[in-house]
């Protein structure tokens, strides 16, 4: 057993927090410490007026009333057009890339508020980090949705993914913050990794998830009840 976890493999982690789920990110905030991991907090939130200095301070993002500009290879996904809540979401994980990428991060790990550390992560983590330390990876996921885009691959527990979606709990590389930074706001960030990023770079997951979303509210969804999809579907 090896007395390294996942906080040596990563040099930052961020969790994307509205101000709706606030509390939501106190619990995971605890989760996380349990497993090693010292997340910082990108928290955004609708500024209640011009004079609202206090909100201005304390928010990294302060959500705009704009749906994202039409371009030609842009998603078609309804919550993409209807709401502005993806585009607000796209900006703060765009915030979040560059800071790190600025900072000179080597491994950024992306949460949010409504992820939930596994009870089993520890155990999961020490049987890929074997996999891990031999460092032929881009983008490594340890929550994610991959809709039938897992490749199997000789490891009990990670898989190629070829597609696919989720940015509440990914690994990424400087590399691959790199290549993000290059998009225009063509859809969700974890759609354009599906999509352009998973068949130009070395990107795995670990199944199962060892990280996972909460059933509850979507934000992104405006407000409708969302179900996340079991652990153990593929």
């Amino acid at each position: 057993m090896s007395d390294k976890n996942i906080s040596d493999y990563i040099d930052k982690a961020v969790c994307l927090t509205i101000e709706e789920r606030y509390d939501s990110w106190i619990e995971l905030k605890e989760q996380c410490y349990l497993i090693g991991i010292t997340p910082e907090i990108f928290l955004a939130g609708k500024k209640k007026s011009e004079n609202d200095t206090e909100v201005l301070d304390l928010f990294d993002h302060i959500d705009i009333d704009k749906l994202p500009p039409k371009y030609e290879e842009s998603i078609c996904y309804p919550s993409w057009w209807r709401f502005p809540h993806a585009f607000n979401a796209w900006i703060c994980h765009h915030k979040i890339i560059k800071k790190a990428f600025d900072e000179d991060v080597e491994t950024l790990l992306l949460l949010e508020d409504d992820s939930e550390i596994m009870p089993d992560f520890q155990e999961i983590f020490e049987e890929c980090r074997s996999f891990i330390d031999n460092n032929k990876w881009d983008m490594l996921y340890l929550g994610w949705y991959s809709n039938g885009n897992l490749k199997k691959i000789d490891h009990k527990y990670i898989y190629k993914i070829e597609g696919g979606a989720g940015f509440h709990g990914v690994i990424l590389k400087r590399n691959v913050m790199k290549e993000l930074l290059k998009f225009n706001p063509v859809g969700p960030f974890d759609w354009i990794c599906g999509k352009y990023i998973h068949n130009r770079y070395k990107c795995y997951a670990i199944y199962p998830s060892i990280i996972m979303q909460k059933d509850g509210i979507s934000y992104i969804e405006g407000g409708g009840h969302l179900t996340k999809p079991e652990r153990n579907s593929k």
